[in-house]
């Protein structure tokens, strides 16, 4: 019986067409537990996206899983679609999404991270969002979302957006209302949550009086 499923289809050329033929063949895998999938750098728009979630979504038994979507044409109602889409993957403890370098803008980011807030099972999340439309109060009102998951312990956040001391204290905030979470992983540097404290107070302090 297969459990554990690794494939990468990164910079293969490959289109909607055949993502979803992939994730067809994956309904047969019903048992699967882990899932690993790369399709980085190929010509994926959003109705391969929604299409590819349409079958995932059947992979029920799914605790953890790793999608790289990076550099390819996914707009923000794809990326809203495939989170809800997600919610039926409600043994996920581990869930590792990259988007960066598609079409996503603050609005759909917002409302894909209202969609993840169902996951309550999550311990572990990753998301990378560089290099699209995101805004610094479109990454404050994802994470405000995550603050339903109780179970979350590690955050790991990407972004390409270089805030100011007063936008970086309102995410730093933002963060730390997410109540079990232990480790902050924001543009490679790595927190503890009593060290993302500290920096947000060292920010508070440098706001103007």
């Amino acid at each position: 019986m297969l459990g554990d499923l690794s494939i990468d289809c990164s910079h293969t050329e490959i289109d909607a067409d055949a993502v979803v033929l992939l994730a067809e063949a994956l309904l047969s895998l019903s048992q699967l537990t882990r899932l690993s999938f790369e399709f980085s750098g190929n010509a994926i728009d959003s109705e391969g996206l929604i299409e590819f979630g349409r079958h995932l979504k059947e992979l029920v038994n799914l605790t953890r899983l790793s999608l790289e979507f990076s550099d390819n044409e996914i707009r923000s109602d794809a990326l809203v679609e495939f989170g809800e889409q997600l919610q039926s993957l409600e043994k996920v403890v581990d869930l590792d999404l990259h988007f960066e370098n598609n079409e996503i803008g603050s609005d759909g980011f917002v409302r894909f991270g209202g969609k993840l807030k169902n996951l309550t099972r999550l311990t572990k999340l990753t998301v990378d969002c560089s290099d699209n439309e995101v805004e610094i109060d479109g990454l404050i009102g994802f994470v405000k979302h995550l603050r339903s998951l109780q179970q979350l312990t590690e955050l790991t956040l990407c972004f390409d957006q270089t805030p100011d001391d007063v936008w970086m204290g309102k995410l730093c905030q933002a963060l730390l209302e997410i109540p079990q979470v232990v480790v902050f992983c924001i543009q490679h540097s790595r927190y503890t949550r009593a060290e993302l404290a500290f920096r947000m107070t060292d920010l508070e302090q440098l706001e103007p009086q």
